[in-house]
């Protein structure tokens, strides 16, 4: 869907800052373009769901089980006998009776859900074709099991003399437990319908036996459908507009191709995106996109809701082409080393051209060459920012106006960085910040491993003591500056919880500067301005710097900071 052409916010006029605040950890960017945007029911349907639906409201759901018949088409058994789909194919005129047996006291219909449900209503309805309106069952108990205790079985309803053909649990207020009138849910894999009355003539015959959810499906996937651009484009920023209740989660994922048939792997999509729209990193140019939403709840009654995504994208392109490789590739862990990414760019009439140059990582550059003659450092500026994120922001270099790449050329970018994961990928983004829209484009691996730097060695623990440091080793809270707790996080296969806090000598909690963020390997930063949770400037002394990563093998490191007047 192509809207608009959406323009910087007014309230950044300078064009440097706009770039700062887009670049600073690939987030947050306002960026102009092109909307592709899904919204509403239509163009949902155009996906693929699995646990998923659109709502009455026209957003993105978790699948609601709230009146619907999880028995439909579950095999049964009584007595242990397979009784196939009989009693729940969703027709009244197929019967199940118990003709070959005529005493039907303690008879057992055993249901299994195919996985835990909830469920808060049962059914058990006389066939449409019956002739004896008095075969019906004269008493029931109802009982369920879940998944992880099949033998665990509770009642849930239950009717000694019942008078009524269809057994309904809500109309016969049979239910067991019930909160402010209404059933309370019940989780259930296996249902068993035990019947516990016998009555002249001894016969009972049942139509369908229906058993009713409620709440949400634990987890699910949504799959657009794969977009054309319709030429090649830039894809610029992925955003999401979204209703995420406590005990939910939400997973965004992207991916882009060239020609439709190779696709790379799905990319995530920051959570912080949720609010704000974030840049897509996808190799470029591109012609095709597909994005994908994975959610989850913990709360049965619980489910995310997804009203739109959006993604931006340009035409015009930053450069025609652009592929590179890293070189060495191979590195020591932990241990800060030079590196060299080459990159082989071709402009054609009507690309943007070159001004900025993005590195997705942390650390140092050294010398940049264009066509192998050297860049000098008077002719771009590195962009430094306010921090918005604990994990250390990219390198990212501004060229001045003479310095622009607007041809054919090789850029070479000396850089000094550490690796703290097994396999570390490095990528390098273009960017033109031409007019009032500001572009990234991804430059392409020349084969797939040239941009994967290989991590040797093992470090001996998450927080290696001596990558803890304070900078400076002591705070004036009247000072503006305050100190940034600095350390490295070392390999973890996920982002994990890291907390940072900060102690007196008794031990009680004073400030905490980070709580349980989801953080990935490398170097951290935190800031303190000598200042408690409430603002009030703290009393001259020593005090205790906790660093706690919640891994499977977790780490705490304790460092002292000065406070002083």
């Amino acid at each position: 869907m192509r809207v608009d052409r959406i323009p910087f916010p007014t309230l950044l006029p300078n064009r440097l800052v706009r770039v700062v605040l887009f670049l600073t950890c690939l987030a947050a960017w306002p960026v102009g373009g092109v909307q592709w945007q899904t919204a509403g029911g239509a163009l949902w349907g155009k996906g693929t769901f699995e646990g998923m639906a659109v709502s009455p409201a026209a957003q993105l759901r978790l699948t609601s089980f709230a009146g619907t018949n999880v028995a439909l088409g579950t095999r049964g058994s009584v007595d242990g006998r397979n009784i196939g789909t009989r009693l729940t194919d969703g027709n009244r005129a197929t019967v199940w009776n118990f003709l070959d047996d005529p005493e039907v006291l303690g008879k057992v219909i055993l249901l299994d859900l195919s996985g835990d449900r909830l469920v808060d209503r049962v059914r058990v309805l006389p066939p449409v074709t019956s002739q004896s309106p008095e075969f019906f069952v004269k008493g029931y108990r109802i009982e369920v099991a879940p998944a992880g205790a099949p033998e665990s079985w509770k009642v849930v309803a239950e009717e000694h003399l019942n008078a009524r053909r269809e057994v309904d649990t809500t109309v016969d207020s049979t239910w067991v437990r019930m909160t402010d009138g209404v059933p309370t849910p019940v989780i259930a894999r296996y249902l068993r319908l035990t019947i516990t009355r016998q009555d002249l003539p001894n016969r009972v015959e049942i139509g369908e036996l229906e058993v009713l959810g409620a709440g949400y499906q634990v987890n699910g996937v949504y799959t657009s459908a794969v977009h054309d651009f319709g030429g090649l484009v830039n894809l610029g920023a992925a955003s999401w507009q979204v209703d995420q209740p406590a005990g939910t989660s939400l997973r965004l994922q992207l991916r882009a191709s060239a020609d439709g048939s190779q696709w790379p792997d799905w990319e995530d999509v920051p959570p912080h995106a949720v609010t704000a729209a974030t840049a897509v990193a996808a190799v470029a140019p591109v012609r095709f996109a597909q994005w994908r939403i994975e959610a989850a709840t913990s709360d049965p009654f619980a489910s995310p809701g997804i009203t739109s995504v959006s993604v931006v994208y340009e035409s015009r392109l930053v450069a025609h082409s652009a592929f590179g490789r890293v070189r060495p590739r191979l590195a020591p862990i932990g241990t800060k080393m030079a590196l060299t990414y080459l990159a082989d760019l071709q402009l054609a009439v009507g690309d943007r051209g070159v001004d900025l140059i993005a590195l997705d990582r942390w650390g140092d550059v050294g010398e940049v060459r264009l066509n192998g003659v050297s860049l000098s450092p008077s002719r771009y500026q590195i962009v430094t920012a306010a921090q918005t994120s604990p994990q250390v922001p990219p390198l990212i270099l501004h060229l001045d106006r003479d310095a622009r790449i607007s041809t054919s050329t090789r850029l070479e970018l000396d850089f000094t960085t550490a690796f703290f994961a097994e396999t570390a990928p490095v990528a390098l983004l273009l960017g033109s910040d031409e007019g009032d829209t500001a572009v990234l484009q991804r430059v392409t691996p020349v084969y797939d491993d040239s941009i994967k730097v290989r991590v040797t060695g093992v470090l001996p623990a998450l927080i290696p003591p001596r990558s803890v440091r304070v900078v400076p080793p002591v705070v004036c809270p009247r000072a503006p500056e305050g100190v940034r707790i600095l350390f490295d996080l070392g390999y973890v296969q996920a982002a994990v919880p890291v907390s940072v806090s900060i102690h007196d000598l008794t031990g009680h909690t004073v400030r905490v500067l980070l709580d349980d963020v989801l953080l990935e390997a490398g170097p951290i930063a935190a800031a303190w301005d000598g200042r408690d949770r409430d603002g009030n400037a703290l009393r001259p002394g020593i005090y205790l710097c906790r660093i706690r990563v919640d891994a499977e093998c977790g780490q705490t490191v304790l460092k002292t900071i000065g406070v002083a007047y």
